[in-house]
């Protein structure tokens, strides 16, 4: 059996592709539009789906204790004390997002006592009510300047590994005083 072709196709074909070059804008490429914009919204809903899910359980890890109330934050050059709202969010998110190699993640529950190194400090030199030296030495500048720009805390967390005290610092980012970075590690 023999394959001839029928020479009304061919020219056929060749016309409908001469019509559809000369007419970009065709019900065809109309079509093949759509359909391409369908998948691609599909895809695109499928990705949001897949990492939204994930990412709800991180979050909600974060910040489970703040979804009824909105972000703590604090005056710009004013470095937060140790029980500041914005502080204590701080280091439940420090504590939260850095899991334990060998134990796995840690929730926190609560943060108990909280101890500001600084109180220590001012009363361990007379106070605040105590007189200001009018000519201080180096020394006390220096011990002035550090107190107004870190403070050193100490807080009993109960979180789901256990009650743990945890000392921690708050200092600032940068130069203008808007950003702050609380560093914590498990104490002894």
């Amino acid at each position: 059996m023999s394959e001839t072709t029928n020479p009304s196709f061919i020219a056929r074909l060749k016309a409908r592709y001469a019509s559809n070059a000369a007419t970009p804008n065709g019900a065809r490429a109309k079509q093949a539009a759509i359909v391409g914009s369908l998948v691609g919204l599909v895809l695109l809903g499928g990705y949001h789906l897949w990492h939204r899910s994930g990412s709800d359980q991180a979050s909600a890890a974060v910040h489970s204790n703040t979804a009824a109330s909105p972000k703590p934050t604090f005056v710009q050059g004013q470095l937060p004390t140790c029980d500041a709202p914005v502080a204590q969010h701080l280091l439940k998110q420090a504590v939260e997002t850095n899991p334990s190699p060998l134990l796995g993640p840690v929730k926190v529950h609560k943060v108990g006592a909280i101890t500001d190194y600084m109180a220590f400090v001012t009363a361990l030199a007379g106070g605040a009510d105590a007189k200001v030296d009018p000519n201080p030495d180096n020394t006390m500048l220096a011990l002035r300047a550090n107190l107004e720009n870190r403070r050193s805390c100490a807080a009993q967390l109960f979180t789901s590994r256990g009650q743990h005290r945890y000392d921690y610092t708050i200092t600032w980012m940068s130069d203008a005083k808007d950003e702050v970075f609380l560093q914590a590690e498990l104490g002894e």
